[in-house]
């Protein structure tokens, strides 16, 4: 069923191979646990080394939240221990944090409500650039319909990036699973 849709949404660092892409937003990973998790009740951000010593609860290996907690960990020399549980989506992830079973990095985005209510708290973290970019992705010379290009419009309003479509080529083909969440 490859190549149906006329316009995709992904969350991975860099646009899926052979395919054109524009940032439409921009999102934070955010470190969130239970407020029964020691780390609730921390003083001082928790630091990559850190991080990269604790076995979190994290997206499968593949998923675009993964990769970026990969990528920055290792742009600060940290790799990541071994998993407490690896879950297939965001929202697996985040009813294990609800639970009070361990250490979660998710998007801000979709943990935000719990964080408001109080039923997930923010660790703070220092020394590690959680930013990322969500980006729309078409095949080239296919974003023609209208409605389209109006959907890609929308979704860059109030972006940080608000630009036209993004100068560089389409990446070499590399094996990649696209994150839906």
């Amino acid at each position: 069923m490859a190549g149906l849709a006329d316009v995709g949404f992904v969350e991975t660092p860099e646009a899926p191979a052979g395919l054109a892409s524009r940032v439409v937003a921009r999102d934070d990973l955010v470190l969130i646990v239970a407020p029964t998790h020691p780390w609730a009740r921390r003083h001082e951000p928790v630091t990559p080394s850190l991080l990269g010593r604790t076995s979190l609860i994290l997206r499968e290996p593949g998923s675009g939240t993964r990769e970026a907690l990969e990528r920055a960990l290792e742009a600060t020399g940290v790799s990541l221990a071994p998993p407490l549980l690896e879950l297939g989506s965001t929202a697996a992830v985040k009813r294990a944090a609800l639970e009070g079973t361990g250490a979660v990095v998710l998007s801000r985005l979709a943990v935000q409500p719990e964080i408001e209510e109080g039923r997930l708290c923010l660790v703070p973290t220092r020394e590690l650039d959680l930013a990322r970019s969500l980006r729309a992705v078409w095949v080239p010379g296919r974003l023609r319909p209208e409605p389209v290009v109006a959907l890609v419009r929308q979704a860059s309003q109030g972006s940080a990036h608000p630009g036209g479509v993004d100068a560089s080529p389409p990446a070499r083909p590399r094996a990649r699973r696209r994150d839906a969440g």
